[in-house]
C-alpha cells in the first residue's frame, strides 16, 4: 500500500510542475494582456467619441451655410446626408446636451425645406406640427441634460412661438433662462430680440424685463453690434429706438442711426 501511495505521489510531482510553470505564465502575461484589453478599450471610445465630434461639425456647418445661403445649400441631397449625420451623431452623443441642441436645429431646417422651399410637401400644418415638436423633444432633453444652460430656453422659446403657442406660454422660457443667467449674452439677447417682436402681447412685468436686457445689451459695444445684426424685424427695431430715445441711453444714436 505505502509503496503504490509512494509510486502515484512521484508520479504527480512532474505533473505538478507543469501546472506550476503554467500558471506562472499566466501571472506573468496577465498586466499586458489587461494593458491590452484597456488600450482596446480607449482606442473604441476615442474613435466613437471622435466621430461624435465630427458629425457634430460637419452637423453644424451645414446649419451655418443654410442660415447665409439656403436657396444654394439647401437641397434634397444635402437634407438628406445631414439628416443621416444627425441619427448617427446621436447614437453615441445622446447624452450631451449641445448634440441635441444640433439634432433640434435640424429638425428646424428640415421644416423650413417642406414647407419653404419643397414643391411637393402636403399637409403643410401637420408637417410642421410634426417637425417642431420634434425639435422640441430634443431641446426638452437637451435642458434635461444640462438644466444650467440658457441657450435652450431660448430655443424653446422661439420653437413654441413658431409653433403658434401663446405669449403666456412661450415667455416663462424666457424668464427662466434670464433666472438662470441674468447677464448672459443669449438670456439677454433674447429676451429682448423675442420681447420687442412680441412688446404688445407682453403684461407691465415682462415689459420692463425685456427693457432691462436691452439696456443691458447695448451697454457692450460688442454685444450691442451683434444685437444690431440680429434684430431684423422692422418694428422690433423701431421699439428699441424708441425705449433707448426715451431713456436718453447713449447708444441711441449709434444704434438707431
Amino acid at each position: 500500500m505505502d509503496a503504490t501511495f509512494e509510486q502515484a505521489h512521484a508520479e504527480a510531482q512532474p505533473s505538478r510542475s507543469a501546472d506550476k510553470r503554467v500558471l506562472k505564465g499566466l501571472l506573468h502575461w496577465l498586466p499586458l494582456a489587461c494593458l491590452v484589453l484597456l488600450a482596446g478599450w480607449l482606442a473604441v471610445g476615442a474613435f466613437a467619441v471622435g466621430s461624435t465630434n465630427l458629425y457634430a461639425y460637419a452637423l453644424r456647418t451645414w446649419h451655418e451655410r443654410w442660415a447665409d445661403d439656403s436657396v444654394t445649400w439647401l437641397t434634397r441631397d444635402n437634407l438628406q446626408v445631414a439628416e443621416q449625420v444627425s441619427g448617427s451623431m446621436l447614437i453615441t452623443g445622446a447624452d450631451v446636451a449641445f448634440y441635441q441642441t444640433l439634432a433640434a436645429k435640424q429638425a428646424e431646417w428640415r421644416n423650413f425645406y417642406q414647407l419653404v422651399l419643397a414643391s411637393d410637401t402636403e399637409d403643410k400644418p401637420l408637417v410642421n406640427q410634426h417637425n417642431l415638436q420634434q425639435a422640441y423633444a430634443h431641446y426638452y432633453e437637451a435642458i434635461r441634460l444640462r438644466p444650467s444652460w440658457p441657450d435652450s430656453y431660448v430655443a424653446v422659446a422661439r420653437n413654441r412661438i413658431q409653433a403658434g403657442e401663446p405669449t403666456d406660454q412661450w415667455y416663462p422660457w424666457l424668464e427662466q433662462a434670464l433666472a438662470i443667467a441674468p447677464s448672459g449674452l443669449s438670456s439677454l439677447m433674447g429676451a429682448a430680440e423675442l420681447g420687442l417682436r412680441f412688446w404688445p402681447e407682453l403684461s407691465s412685468d415682462q415689459r420692463r424685463q425685456v427693457s432691462s436686457a436691452l439696456f443691458t445689451l447695448v451697454d457692450y459695444p460688442a454685444a450691442m453690434w451683434m444685437f444690431n445684426r440680429q434684430l431684423v424685424d422692422a418694428e422690433a427695431r423701431q421699439r428699441a429706438c424708441a425705449l433707448l430715445q426715451f431713456s436718453k441711453h447713449v447708444a441711441a444714436k449709434p444704434f438707431c442711426k
